[in-house]
């Protein structure tokens, strides 16, 4: 079933992250171009509208409210890896427009659709990198990671993207415990912030390497 601007913001009210009136047109467009893409190409599981805001786009609006806290610098560069459909990089987005957005996606049809939705929503300063993320030109300030990779894989790599003073954010459905592994315990968590999404339990982690702090 479609939304409407009404029935989306409510969505977003009932889970406690209301979101300003001015994103819900550019928010219901972009998830009409990816049910449109999504018979296709098959982007997302989720099979509504509702499904893809309850599942994901909380996800982007956490996000948005953080980056808002003065945590990253005034004109940051962040990547998205293995941007996907879009979760939650278009959302977030759309929320928050600071500095440059990468959408980083290796498949050629999900990088296209990324392509044809940034074109659509005319996001500024945001693109697509078609490749591997151990290929991107330049470091970032923050990276966003959402089921990119194992943490164990995941840590080593950002390390290898982000600026000396770069943080890493990750979705993720426990809490972070940085004597969890080796590669944790080279991290500091800066913040974690819990909340649901579909009545589950969600967590954001905003990580820093130990050495730069």
């Amino acid at each position: 079933m479609s939304l409407t601007t009404r029935s989306l913001k409510e969505l977003f009210v009932r889970s406690g992250h209301p979101i300003p009136d001015s994103a819900l047109n550019p928010l219901l467009s972009y998830l009409a171009l990816l049910m449109k893409w999504n018979q296709v190409i098959g982007l997302t599981a989720e099979k509504t509208m509702a499904d893809i805001v309850e599942k994901h786009a909380i996800d982007s609006i956490v996000l948005a409210e953080t980056f808002n806290d003065n945590l990253l610098p005034c004109d940051p560069l962040l990547y998205d890896l293995g941007s996907g459909a879009g979760l939650p990089a278009i959302p977030l987005r759309i929320l928050w427009q600071r500095g440059r957005s990468i959408l980083v996606e290796k498949q050629r049809k999900r990088a296209s659709f990324l392509r044809y939705a940034l074109a659509a929503l005319a996001l500024k300063e945001t693109s697509v990198f078609e490749g591997f993320a151990q290929d991107l030109p330049e470091k970032a300030d923050c990276l966003v990671s959402k089921a990119f990779l194992p943490i164990q894989k995941l840590l080593p790599l950002a390390l290898t993207l982000l600026k000396d003073e770069g943080l890493l954010a990750v979705l993720t459905s426990h809490s972070v415990d940085t004597d969890a592994t080796k590669e944790l315990r080279s991290w500091r968590c800066v913040r974690e912030i819990a909340y649901t999404a579909r009545s589950q339990a969600r967590y954001l982690w905003i990580l820093s390497p130990k050495s730069v702090l």
